[in-house]
């Protein structure tokens, strides 16, 4: 009889494996993120838990992405995202607490981001 259970050993080692993409993950947006903006489409509520959904906007693209944040009352409008600068379609940081200026919206989105938040002139 083995000495650990190997239904234990798998889930230990996808844990891992999910703790591990996390904290690369975490890294990567602190060593080569970039801000750039996203358009909320709509926000979904349920038991499970929220799904925001967005449109990020970089190098003339356009990413679909959902986001776990709470956003009520906020289809349609623009908000900075933090992404990795060459992985726009992974990993999103979404905070309702940076809304796009009008000054900002009315100009074009550089191509490779802003290196942190930018404001109006």
């Amino acid at each position: 009889e083995p000495v650990f259970d190997r239904k234990l050993i798998v889930s230990l080692v996808i844990l891992l494996l999910i703790v591990t993409y996390s904290l690369f993950s975490s890294y990567k947006l602190n060593t080569d993120g970039v801000y750039t903006i996203c358009q909320v489409d709509h926000f979904e509520a349920a038991d499970s838990g929220v799904s925001l959904y967005i449109n990020v906007f970089y190098q003339a693209k356009k990413y679909r992405r959902v986001a776990d944040s709470f956003c009520g009352n906020c289809n349609g409008k623009y908000f900075f995202v933090k992404i990795i600068r060459d992985q726009p379609e992974g990993v999103v940081i979404f905070s309702d607490k940076h809304p796009v200026p009008d000054c900002i919206l009315n100009d074009s989105i550089p191509e490779q981001g802003w290196e942190s938040i930018p404001s109006c002139k």
